[in-house]
């Protein structure tokens, strides 16, 4: 089965500076640095929703607390598929 395309168009007041370093990161792995609302997590949640959507890519998260998982990071990777409209 092969994946739908989804075109879409970045409005660059839409996304913040970390989801700006995130997009033009060339390495592995990439620190953020900010305060507890400087939108490092949603910034991260939009650019993997992106790049999942542009190639045929899976991803995994993981986090210190596998508890919180689906509490925490499932739930705002919902509500950021919906602001991006790519949520069913």
């Amino acid at each position: 089965m092969k994946a739908k395309t989804i075109e879409y168009e970045i409005d660059e007041d839409f996304f913040c500076k970390p989801f700006w370093v995130l997009q033009e990161a060339k390495s592995r792995f990439v620190v953020l640095y900010g305060g507890s609302n400087s939108s490092k997590s949603w910034s991260n949640y939009q650019h993997l929703l992106l790049w999942m959507l542009e190639g045929d890519d899976n991803a995994i998260v993981y986090r210190k607390q596998g508890s919180t998982l689906r509490n925490s990071v499932f739930e705002n990777l919902k509500l950021c598929a919906k602001q991006l409209e790519v949520f069913d």
